[in-house]
């Protein structure tokens, strides 16, 4: 058994459910508001510290079953969605940018240079219950993640650091973009899409990258040297597009949006192409998608050096937490 279906598993044999009991938990009233005291917090903070921080597997998976434990007592709790968990500066904490769920994912380091990831999405609360989904990483185990459209119980786990919200007629799309450690040769960015079906439950993956690579992308993986750095981020740029057909006197303009901005990867030589452990941003070199018509479309040459802070929207940008052991690249 996978060591995340394990963790699944033993948390819900410790709270007495299933795993369908668990995706609509009865809110019973224990607490309300800022109820839950500082000693719980305190407790589950430390706990979050030795997922990222144990001696050894075994410290580190013991201390994220226990913190799973504790975190989902406390979002059955009334009035757990609004409650911030300021001190757990280990696990990233995001709200959609209409509040429609809080996402909370975090990692744990393994002694292989591997990791493993953890999360749960808590949409608002309705009526008389809350519904808290639980996330279990399979990317060790799933080929083709670029392809693949999936469920809570096949996530590819990432720790999120953004959340973008685009809407077209009868859909909305809520773009991830998050960090993956992978191994000891390579860190990914991943570029994520959540929605909801119809019955409320999350959806991981849609065919919104038509114009990038073969068009049939379900979400954009960047792979990347460990010892290098790579910066993906949504704020507002200028790009280029072409004015006219002209072969001979091209014409072009600019135009200002907000847009997901990305360093191009390149391998270090051709020869090393495919070889992602030799892959290093490209120089000055960036990219961007931009949402448009209902997708995230392809765009090359962008002016990245000036960002419009005053068009920035602050619930747009990225949150900062203590979420990777010291040495980590990003």
């Amino acid at each position: 058994m996978r060591i995340s279906t394990l963790i699944l598993f033993t948390v819900l044999f410790r709270l007495g459910m299933t795993a369908g009991e668990f995706h609509s938990v009865q809110r019973e009233g224990i607490c309300s508001g800022d109820t839950l005291s500082a000693a719980q917090e305190k407790d589950m903070a430390i706990t979050a510290r030795r997922i990222l921080y144990g001696e050894s597997d075994s410290v580190r998976l013991s201390a994220n079953c226990s913190f799973l434990e504790m975190l989902l007592h406390a979002l059955e709790q009334e009035g757990s969605f609004a409650y911030p968990f300021d001190s757990l500066t280990t696990i990233s904490r995001l709200f959609a940018p209409d509040s429609s769920f809080r996402l909370l994912t975090w990692n744990l380091p393994k002694d292989d240079g591997t990791y493993l990831y953890s999360g749960v999405i808590q949409p608002r609360p309705k009526a008389n219950k809350t519904d808290v989904f639980l996330l279990s990483d399979s990317s060790d185990i799933m080929t083709g993640l670029e392809h693949r459209i999936t469920g809570c119980q096949a996530w590819p786990g990432a720790l999120y650091y953004q959340i973008i919200r685009n809407e077209t007629p009868g859909k909305r799309y809520y773009t991830l973009l998050g960090w993956d450690g992978h191994n000891r040769f390579t860190t990914r960015k991943i570029i994520e899409v959540l929605t909801f079906d119809p019955d409320g439950r999350p959806v991981f993956g849609a065919p919104v990258f038509p114009d990038y690579l073969k068009g049939d992308q379900t979400r954009v993986i960047f792979e990347y040297s460990s010892n290098a750095v790579m910066s993906l981020k949504y704020e507002t740029q200028r790009y280029r597009e072409l004015r006219n057909k002209n072969p001979y006197r091209p014409a072009y303009r600019y135009r200002t949006a907000r847009m997901i901005v990305f360093d191009h990867l390149e391998p270090m030589d051709p020869s090393l192409k495919g070889q992602y452990s030799f892959y290093v941003p490209a120089g000055n070199i960036v990219d961007a998608f931009v949402f448009s018509d209902g997708c995230w479309r392809f765009k090359t040459d962008v002016d990245a050096r000036n960002p419009d802070k005053r068009s920035d929207n602050r619930q747009d940008k990225p949150t900062e937490y203590q979420l990777v052991p010291p040495g980590s690249s990003k």
